[in-house]
């Protein structure tokens, strides 16, 4: 998520009404006075709000990554105020704008609800995000992302809470709207229509996409052929998630924590480490619903062995 060019567009789009038509130089010297100094040109609340939002974005990061090598109890402790500090940040926001959608949806993310009740508490928000003049422009509309992202946080929660034909309606609306799928829907998606069984439908959204792997569409796959009973092509696509994704066997067997996805799933390089493990987490609950896949899994040619020595070979405990 670039939340500063999403910014920095929405200034654009207030000086443009608030001044008309300009010329295509006149429009090139204002874009490049609001790139160097931002703040100077605000004049709405929404986009004091929207401002705000963009510089506690910027300061997530950083703190979460001072947190990796903390001590159990002494990182539940600054977790915890920093949520804590995240949901007050997001509240002063909300003072400027009540209607500023993300940070509604990350104030609700902060409050690290369990499953049910934070679903419950997105649902709502999605809903009320949404607005007539933004379903058919979707990401082109400036204006509509923000719903686009707590309707994508929502169609998470519903798989984590096994609301699965919920998930996949969230999700396809969201493809419809967003056929590029910035927010990612296609990930949760496929993980849907695995647990479902629907073939044919996973099929076709990995073919919308041209077939472009990633870890979710290759676990999808491991797990409908297996609750297909197609052991042979379960077998030849564990086989090719094991190659694709070295880390996969271990994080099969070992799952590791994930922090909040705090508004947006984060970026991550195609094939990493980090692509897999949040793979995985979000897979969780259907895992768990299939336990005999894992046990299945380990009893297939080099599963064990390549999850053993990733383990040595990164420094996990084994």
């Amino acid at each position: 998520m670039n939340v500063w060019d999403e910014f920095l567009e929405r200034v654009r789009k207030t000086k443009a009404r608030e001044l008309g038509p300009l010329s295509i130089a006149a429009g090139v010297e204002l874009d490049d006075a609001i790139s160097k100094e931002p703040e100077r040109f605000i004049s709405t609340p929404e986009d004091r709000a929207f401002y705000m939002f963009a510089q506690l974005m910027d300061s997530l990061t950083p703190l979460q990554d001072s947190f990796e090598d903390l001590d159990d109890d002494v990182f539940c402790q600054k977790r915890k105020s920093w949520l804590t500090s995240i949901h007050n940040s997001c509240s002063k926001i909300l003072d400027v704008d009540q209607h500023c959608t993300d940070a509604k949806t990350l104030q609700i993310i902060s409050l690290d609800y369990a499953s049910e009740k934070n679903f419950e508490a997105l649902e709502s928000h999605a809903v009320q995000s949404l607005s007539s003049k933004f379903i058919t422009d979707a990401w082109d509309n400036i204006y509509a992302r923000p719903s686009l992202r707590a309707r994508a946080a929502t169609s998470r929660a519903m798989l984590e809470t096994a609301r699965y034909s919920q998930a996949v309606r969230a999700c396809e609306t969201l493809i419809s709207s967003d056929p590029a799928d910035h927010v990612g829907a296609r990930y949760t998606l496929s993980l849907a229509y695995a647990r479902l069984e629907l073939e044919e439908k996973l099929e076709a959204l990995e073919s919308s996409y041209r077939h472009r792997s990633n870890a979710w569409f290759a676990l999808a796959r491991i797990i409908l052929l297996y609750k297909l009973d197609r052991m042979s092509a379960a077998r030849r696509a564990l086989q090719g998630f094991m190659r694709a994704y070295r880390p996969g066997p271990f994080l099969l067997m070992h799952p590791v924590y994930v922090e909040l996805y705090l508004l947006v799933r984060p970026a991550f390089e195609q094939g990493s480490f980090e692509e897999v493990a949040m793979a995985c987490m979000e897979a969780e609950p259907i895992l768990m619903d299939t336990p005999d896949l894992i046990i299945w899994a380990q009893e297939q040619d080099g599963f064990v062995e390549q999850a053993k020595n990733f383990a040595f070979d990164n420094g996990f405990e084994w």
